[in-house]
């Protein structure tokens, strides 16, 4: 048997603003979601890390924070192919953090 494994960063959702809240919400119902596709769940979203899409990743990620932006590229950079963000997720002095 061989397992197939995937890498997920798991991050607060402090991490992104409240505008990105709105937008993966809205986004998570099928509206929206040609750069990428969310997840929702209880605590925040799951996404996955598609960087490959789009050579032009102001387009790509157009009307989203900073801190959302540096997020799916730090979770690109680690090799996930997932970002959960999850409002019980750790938080990372290095990342932009966002009071709702």
């Amino acid at each position: 048997m061989k397992l197939e494994i995937e890498k997920t960063l798991v991050i607060s959702t402090g991490h992104i603003s409240l505008e990105d809240n709105e937008k993966l919400a809205f986004a998570s119902r099928g509206y929206d979601t040609e750069s990428f596709i969310v997840h929702p769940h209880d605590n925040g979203f799951k996404i996955q890390v598609n960087l490959f899409f789009s050579e032009d990743l102001e387009q790509m990620y157009a009307g989203f924070s900073s801190g959302f932006i540096k997020c799916m590229m730090f979770a690109f950079i680690n090799d996930c192919t997932c970002i959960n963000f999850d409002s019980d997720g750790p938080s990372f002095d290095f990342l932009p953090k966002y009071e709702w």
